[in-house]
């Protein structure tokens, strides 16, 4: 036999049995062929082993005398392999895995001497299997362990639920459990709560995907053994979903996500021609039972009722004031603060609003809106109004302040330009809609009968008033304002009516006045309109008067002085004023009575009448 015959050896083992005792390894069948070369110390050595249920295959390659090479392995783990090789797992990684199906693995290890491994590569596929208590129907993956480094990796990962596809890869400290996955594909966020404690399902379940699962990239780090150190990052985007009460077409959003915080980083909304974007930043409290504080910038052109369907403990009290009848434009930035805060029911925020169709604002109808509303926590301002009111323009700014019991509203407001009769129309129909303070009484005529309605009366009104008192009780405002009126019928309000038959009693034969323009300055004095000056004048006739009615019962209490010819010009006028100058300054008159019921009546009884008449030559 020659040298080299004499290096190598060979054996086989057809049907043995092994066993390690202190490793508690059961009993195991071989089937095992060994090549050795004694002189360089190679050795080759395949064996056929059945582990619990599972064939495998094992083939070394290396040094005999340090144990050091190369080991290739393939095999089924199976479940009941899995139980027999758990206790040899790190004890923190011993409960994440759980199978259903057998896993085909296809693998090698590199060894350093003394048989310890240094590196481990496996092709795994499997069928079902639960991966820390969220279940998958398929699933692969190139599986990486480095020991010394403490570290598990999974490049080319595969993981199919349902519906959902995910593609990425995974990487885990074996020591602190912590890992992060990074996936793409198909994904239903309630599909993998199970690695994740109820703040992950307080989240998702504000979102209701459609028929697909949304495309989604998600990058989630965290520790397996405290689910609470979890975050997740999201970009997707889906089809037709509900987000909270909010029916949409599709939504694209980028998201943190964390224990006690939710962090909407950008999102777009739509549903028909309505588009929605911006961010929310919610915190919960330490025990994630109640939200703390809610930050938004938002930028909408959604129907109002979109902000109580998705914040339904919020939304409602911010588009309270508001009755629309088309989607308003909307910018709202600022932060709200829940009941897990210091200061629960605090609001701080600015919105921009601007509405192009007929509305109401706390139940004042308008034709149209824009204002920047600014809150700081119970104040309410309102800027740079410009509201179309009667088909004027109306400008300035509001306060509304004070204790939710007793609000008070402070304005100052100026109207350009509004047709005279829709103004009393928009009157009339906000004070429909406002509790009466005093019994309500329908106007009556002389005979009795209900009032009818008033003339048109035409023309066009400029009005400024500023005022303040409080919110729901407008009979209790305090102001001053100034009034104009051009090109009106001013003879047509029924409290001039009596006028021109009380004329006639004296001989000035004038079936009408006919009163075209006003001006005034005014007070307001709670209940009472103080007119501190009111000109009515005209082609052929003024009117100056002063005094006050009462906004709760329409009282009058006016003192006024009439002129007949006084705007006439020409040479009918100017004799007309000289005949009839000393009876001008006679005709001081007095309006009393309702505005429904008015009386006029000379301020001069006949004697005292033809006496200032007869003075006054």
């Amino acid at each position: 036999m020659d040298a080299d015959a004499r290096e190598t050896r060979s054996a086989e083992l057809a049907l043995a049995s092994i066993q390690k005792n202190d490793l508690r390894v059961p009993a195991l069948p071989l089937v095992a062929a060994l090549r050795l070369e004694e002189a360089s110390g190679v050795l080759d050595a395949e064996a056929s082993v059945r582990v619990a249920d599972a064939p495998w295959r094992v083939r070394f390659s290396g040094s005999w005398k340090d144990r050091a090479g190369s080991v290739a392995a393939a095999g089924p783990l199976t479940p009941a392999l899995l139980e027999v090789a758990r206790p040899f797992l790190p004890e923190k990684a011993r409960p994440v895995l759980q199978l259903t199906d057998p896993v085909a693995i296809d693998a090698t290890a590199e060894l350093a001497p003394g048989g310890r491994p240094v590196r481990v590569v496996a092709r795994a596929s499997s069928g079902s299997a639960v991966a820390g208590h969220v279940p998958f129907d398929r699933a692969g993956a190139v599986l990486i362990y480095e020991p010394d480094a403490k570290r598990f990796r999974a490049e080319d990962l595969l993981l199919v639920q349902a519906d959902s596809l995910a593609l990425g890869r995974y990487e885990m400290n074996t020591e602190t459990l912590d890992y992060r996955f990074i996936l793409g594909g198909r994904l239903r966020p309630m599909a993998i709560e199970g690695w994740f404690s109820d703040w992950w399902d307080h989240f998702w379940d504000n979102f209701h995907f459609g028929p697909r699962p949304a495309d989604a990239e998600v990058d989630i780090q965290g520790m397996w053994r405290d689910p609470n150190l979890t975050t997740v990052f999201v970009q997707a985007a889906s089809g037709p979903m509900r987000l909270r009460g909010l029916e949409l077409d599709s939504l694209a959003v980028r998201v943190q996500v964390a224990v006690s915080a939710f962090d909407i980083l950008g999102f777009r909304a739509t549903r028909g021609a309505h588009v929605a974007d911006g961010r929310f930043h919610r915190l919960l409290d330490a025990r994630h039972e109640h939200w703390t504080a809610l930050g938004f910038d938002v930028r909408s052109d959604f129907p109002a009722t979109a902000l109580p369907a998705i914040f339904p403990e919020e939304g409602p009290e911010l588009i309270k004031p508001f009755a629309l009848t088309s989607a308003p434009r909307v910018r709202l930035v600022g932060e709200a603060f829940g009941p897990g805060s210091a200061t629960p029911g605090r609001e701080d925020y600015d919105l921009d609003l601007e509405v192009d169709s007929p509305l109401r604002y706390s139940g004042f109808p308008l034709d149209r809106l824009s204002l920047r509303l600014e809150r700081r926590d119970a104040t309410l301002r309102l800027r740079d109004i410009r509201a179309g009111f009667a088909s004027g323009l109306a400008q300035g700014e509001a306060t509304i302040d004070g204790p939710a019991t007793d609000r008070s509203l402070s304005f100052d407001l100026k109207l350009r330009d509004a047709d005279l009769d829709l103004v009393q129309t928009r009157w009339r129909e906000f004070q429909a809609t406002r509790p009466p303070q005093v019994p309500a009484k329908p106007p009556k005529t002389a005979a009795g009968a209900p009032a009818k309605d008033a003339k048109p009366l035409g023309g066009r009104i400029d009005l400024g008033l500023k005022a303040s008192g409080p919110l729901d009780r407008p009979l209790d405002y305090v102001g001053a304002g100034v009034a104009s009126i051009t090109g009106a019928d001013l003879a047509s309000i029924r409290m001039l009516g009596p006028l021109s038959s009380l004329l006639g009693e004296i001989g000035v034969g004038f079936t009408t006045i006919k009163l075209t323009e006003a001006d005034a300055r005014l007070s307001l004095e709670r209940d009472r309109l103080r007119f501190e000056t009111l000109r009515l004048k005209g082609p052929s006739a003024l009117v100056e008067a002063a005094g006050v009615f009462s906004l709760q019962t329409s009282d009058l209490d006016f003192k006024a002085k009439v002129r007949p010819f006084e705007q006439r010009d020409g040479i009918l006028g100017s004799t007309a004023d000289f005949v009839l100058s000393p009876l001008s300054r006679a005709l001081e008159v007095e309006l009393g009575g309702t505005l429904d019921e008015p009386t006029w009546i000379f301020a001069y009884g006949p004697k005292k009448l033809f006496r200032r008449i007869t003075d006054s030559f």
